[in-house]
């Protein structure tokens, strides 16, 4: 969200206000509570950290936000599927989602999920396929938000994604990510010569950390030439969490884990670092 957020700044069209996360990479309902303003308009959030999994207390910035009459937007592009969003308990004003992560989708699919479509304007103008005597764009959702030609291709991977997620049990598809997540916590914990980052966070199945006096790239490296394993190394298009980690401008290698691993996975890249920790 920074860049566009950014751009608007730098148009005068808005004031930013970036909240800083403590070391688990936890931003409190208390914290957003103390930081509204009568010229505050929304509130931004994450679901959960890209970088270290975190999830975020999201009932509780919703009831500040509600309290507030401030607007929320939730990016659940890492929470949807890895955990419990339940829109009717906690209405975000805007709830958007990417499907190529936890929903089993393709790449560029996604969706914005808009809880008063009549109270936003168009922000896209194209044809539509609806309307087609008229040279105005439609004012009705979702017509009033899409422009061109649908991905359709691309949705039809995406509902059958959620669809085997469905079919599975999304609880039991956490279930079993969380106990693979603390399983390779336990093993990483393990060893002197890493640094996990975020240790104690209540979070999904994404796993942060550093091998001491190495840089993420080389083990990152290491990983995917020796051991045909692949992680995410840098910055993880997230400089400001690495800002609160104190892992900027480096970053961290990223394990990301999904109901696809096994627990023998694990033990090969622990076994795998092992290697590189012995040889480096």
């Amino acid at each position: 969200m920074l860049r566009p957020l950014n751009h608007l700044k730098s148009l005068g069209r808005i004031d930013l206000k970036i909240l800083p996360a403590d070391a688990n990479g936890v931003v409190s309902p208390l914290q957003i509570r103390d930081a509204i303003t009568e010229r505050t308009r929304l509130i931004a959030v994450t679901s959960a950290s890209n970088v270290t999994g975190t999830k975020l207390d999201l009932e509780g910035i919703y009831q500040v936000a509600s309290s507030a009459e401030v607007k929320l937007l939730v990016d659940g592009a890492q929470g949807a599927g890895a955990m419990e969003i339940d829109m009717e308990k906690t209405p975000f004003d805007f709830l958007a989602i990417t499907g190529h992560k936890h929903l089993f989708g393709p790449q560029g699919t996604g969706a914005l999920i808009i809880r008063k479509p009549d109270e936003l304007a168009s922000f896209l103008r194209g044809g539509t396929g609806s309307l087609s005597e008229k040279t105005v764009h439609p004012d009705f959702p979702p017509d009033k938000f899409e422009a061109g030609t649908v991905n359709t291709p691309g949705f039809a991977g995406l509902t059958a994604g959620i669809r085997f997620l469905l079919n599975e049990g999304m609880e039991n598809i956490i279930q079993q990510e969380q106990q693979l997540m603390r399983y390779l916590i336990t093993r990483l914990s393990a060893m002197e010569e890493v640094e996990l980052y975020a240790p104690v966070a209540e979070r999904t199945a994404t796993v942060s950390f550093n091998i001491k006096s190495s840089t993420p790239s080389d083990v990152a490296h290491y990983l995917d030439a020796e051991w045909g394993i692949l992680s995410r190394a840098g910055l993880h298009c997230a400089p400001e969490a690495h800002k609160t980690l104190n892992t900027f401008p480096q970053g961290t290698v990223r394990f990301s884990l999904s109901c696809f691993n096994t627990a023998e996975e694990i033990d090969i890249a622990i076994h795998a670092l092992q290697s590189y920790i012995r040889n480096n």
